[in-house]
């Protein structure tokens, strides 16, 4: 059985549109209450008023204003978009791994374009769409998915953004709220890459850029 707080704490955490409506005072918190209502019984096991949520409520969103990051806080070094990047995912194998290595001097020869992210059992590689059918024909059937239509934006940040909480999510949220759905992910200390499918490429830079604008311009 949780308590009050913890319970709307829980609901809260898992709506990113009712977080971002509360951080931003952009919501009726007395309708909000009686919406939450039966499903905060549910998780309290026991009969709770719309009044003593909406007092709950009004807490929560008084710690948001003095903690919850927004994008007004932070400012990009540059932010650079880059087209016709092509995608392919596979199972990570010893076979598999030694390819990607393969792969990947010969476009660094080139000098072009590849990220490798890897997980305990998948690997994933984002490079110039030129070398698509070249990475089909060195894979294979090992490739689980590929998409031929990505494009990467990359935001450059200051080092102390490294440290605070919320940076890289209140990036995520802005391209959330436009409907934009993020490929993949890839980062450095300093660098932090977005994939998007290209047709959501323009939308993306823009948002990006309006809200963290680039210092200097």
């Amino acid at each position: 059985m949780l308590t009050l707080t913890h319970a709307i704490t829980d609901i809260i955490s898992t709506d990113s549109f009712l977080q971002y409506g509360l951080q931003y005072h952009l919501l009726n918190l007395t309708k909000v209450a009686k919406h939450m209502q039966k499903h905060v019984e549910v998780r309290t096991k026991k009969s709770v008023s719309s009044s003593a949520i909406l007092m709950a409520l009004s807490r929560y969103q008084r710690r948001l204003k003095i903690f919850a990051p927004r994008p007004e806080q932070f400012r990009v070094h540059d932010l650079t978009l880059r087209t016709h990047v092509a995608t392919v995912s596979m199972t990570k194998t010893q076979k598999c791994m030694q390819r990607v290595h393969d792969f990947h001097t010969e476009i660094q020869k080139n000098k072009g374009y590849i990220t490798i992210t890897e997980s305990t059992g998948e690997i994933t590689l984002l490079f110039d769409e030129k070398h698509l059918a070249a990475a089909q024909k060195l894979f294979g059937e090992s490739i689980t998915y590929a998409n031929a239509h990505v494009a990467a934006l990359a935001l450059h940040f200051p080092e102390q953004y490294a440290a605070a909480p919320g940076f890289l999510c209140t990036v995520l949220q802005q391209l959330m709220l436009q409907g934009i759905n993020v490929v993949e992910v890839a980062s450095t200390f300093t660098e932090f890459v977005l994939y998007v499918d290209e047709a959501n490429a323009k939308l993306a830079f823009e948002t990006l850029y309006s809200l963290f604008r680039v210092k200097g311009k």
